[in-house]
């Protein structure tokens, strides 16, 4: 009876050893469950506000950043229109470069218009004065002097509202110091052109050739300047992607107009982000360039993501302190639309078992 009680004493002892040789040599992966929300790469929206201003926002999701941000605000007393491209509704995709819409301004076109007269005149004079031939040339002149007079007097009905204005601060300073510049260049054209009506008599100079050069030189400068301000006015994709097709409602939850309207959004989903939360007391264990697996996708092909940042802030989600990590999933995203929620394991590698037990043992004490 003895013999067997020891026995069973020294199997008892063997395997308690042979339990605690384990627990120091056995290795178990050890995982992090967690829940996180998609989100885009990048993503690029289109709003308007109340009183019609255009802002583009591009946000670099990657980068937790706004990589630009563009206001256009439209001058007042202005016509100015925006025409967006119904054909990028139709499109499955969207690449760089794809015209959004196009924002048209009246004071622009009408100064161009403006200016492309007065370059042909200047040519056609131009043509007079190397040709030799002296028709009506005063006559001309006055008919050119009193074009430039009534573009100057315009002008100043124009500059006199703006001025009015900016002293009530209601034009920014720039749109003052424009309407004040064209106020001085069509001055200046009507003394020009004054000039010209009392010199014409005479006939052409080397002077006036040369004037006339240099005015063309200037129109056309002008009318390069005015085309290149209107093309800018053209709303491309800045990358290629794909449009958000998304219902939204322009009030608030009061039912108040909102602020800003969200006009369309484009999304680049060429990898996809997902942001998960995990608990403060558990951080340690995992670190950028880590694994996340995300199961499978809709063909049954895995999912699984890299970890590109780690916030270095805790926040409190649900009276919990957690640390929000992001990963990133370059493949296989067939079926994965951002918004939606994604179940995740954070892999921390593999662990002695006696470690795990004390993991375990630390999660049920921080519960």
């Amino acid at each position: 009876m003895q013999l067997n009680r020891k026995l069973v004493n020294i199997i008892i002892i063997v395997f308690l050893l042979l339990a605690v040789v384990l627990l120091f040599v056995i290795k178990v992966p050890y995982t992090i469950n967690t829940r996180g929300v998609v989100y885009p790469v990048k993503e690029w929206t289109l709003n308007k506000t109340t009183d019609g201003n255009l802002i583009q926002i591009l946000r670099n999701n990657r980068d937790n950043s706004i990589s630009e941000y563009t206001v256009c605000e439209f001058f007042r007393g202005d016509a100015t229109e925006f025409r967006i491209n119904r054909n990028i509704f139709n499109k499955k995709s969207i690449s760089e470069g794809d015209t959004i819409g196009l924002i048209y301004s009246n004071e622009d076109y009408f100064r161009l218009l403006e200016i492309e007269r007065k370059l042909e005149a200047e040519k056609k004079l131009l043509e007079i004065y190397t040709s030799g031939e002296k028709p009506e040339i005063v006559q001309y002149y006055k008919e050119l002097s009193a074009l430039a007079l009534e573009a100057w007097n315009s002008q100043k009905k124009i500059f006199d509202r703006v001025e009015r204005l900016f002293k009530d601060s209601l034009i920014a300073r720039n749109d003052y110091d424009i309407a004040y510049n064209e106020l001085k260049l069509k001055e200046h054209a009507y003394k020009i052109a004054e000039s010209n009506v009392q010199s014409a008599a005479s006939g052409a100079k080397e002077e006036q050739i040369n004037l006339s050069k240099s005015m063309i030189e200037s129109y056309e400068f002008q009318r390069k300047q005015l085309d290149a301000k209107i093309m800018s006015n053209t709303i491309k994709a800045p990358f290629d992607g794909i449009l958000v097709k998304q219902k939204k409602s322009n009030r608030d939850m009061n039912g108040n107009v909102l602020a800003v309207e969200e006009i369309l959004k484009i999304v680049d989903i060429s990898s996809l982000l997902v942001v998960l939360p995990v608990e403060f007391f558990e951080s340690k264990y995992f670190k950028e360039g880590g694994r996340v697996d995300f199961g499978t996708n809709d063909n049954g092909m895995p999912l699984v993501g890299e970890i590109i940042e780690i916030d270095n802030i805790v926040q409190i989600l649900k009276r919990r302190q957690v640390v929000f990590i992001t990963a990133e999933i370059k493949e296989n995203t067939e079926g994965v639309y951002f918004n939606m929620f994604l179940d995740g394991e954070v892999e921390c590698g593999d662990i002695k078992l006696s470690e795990y037990f004390l993991r375990l043992f630390n999660m049920v004490t921080e519960n």
